[in-house]
Formats: structure tokens, sequence, C-alpha cells
């Protein structure tokens, strides 16, 4: 685990497969809706958080610290999201695209 990150245990998908996990190097506000924009989680996640997608289709994410959050898909690290204090909207949370790098700055 790279030293930035916390060694706390990552919220979210208690014992399950999950593929996507979210990390935040700053604090940084998220929502996860899902495909009927139903949240599923809005709240702060502060510096070494971490929470763990539901393996559910349709998922997207929106942050208002795109630079502050990074996405791991299957434990390899992804890019950051955006600059710094950049709102993102509607990133879809498809570990698939994310890894692909199609999804990112």
């Amino acid at each position: 685990m790279p030293a930035r990150w916390s060694s706390r245990r990552p919220a979210g998908s208690e014992g399950g497969d999950s593929r996507i996990v979210i990390r935040a190097n700053a604090d940084s506000w998220i929502e996860i809706q899902d495909g009927d924009g139903s949240v599923l989680l809005r709240q702060i996640l502060r510096t070494g958080d971490s929470f763990r997608v539901p393996n559910r289709p349709g998922l997207s994410l929106m942050t208002g610290n795109a630079g502050g959050i990074e996405i791991s898909v299957d434990g390899k690290p992804g890019r950051r999201m955006g600059p710094t204090g950049f709102v993102r909207r509607n990133i879809p949370l498809d570990p698939d695209q994310l890894s692909s790098g199609a999804i990112g700055e």
C-alpha cells in the first residue's frame, strides 16, 4: 500500500469482491448514484479514507474535488479524475472503462 494512503480498512462492500476502490488523497466530497438517480452514498472522504464501490452496473460518481481522489480497479492504481478543486459529474463507475483509461483527467 503506498505510504500516502491510510492503512484504515476501506468502507463499503465489506467482505465483498469490489473491483473499484475510491481513495482520497485530499478531502473530497463524493456522491454515487445508480442508473435511476438514487443516491447510494453522499459524503466527504477525508484524506486517507477509501470506499469500495459495489459491483453493480450503472453506477456513476460526482466529486467536488476531482484532484483529491484516485480510483483503483482490481488493485491497480488509476489516474486522477481532474485537477484539485475541479467538480466532475457523471463519471461512470465501470471497471472496464476505468481500466482502459477512457475515463480520467
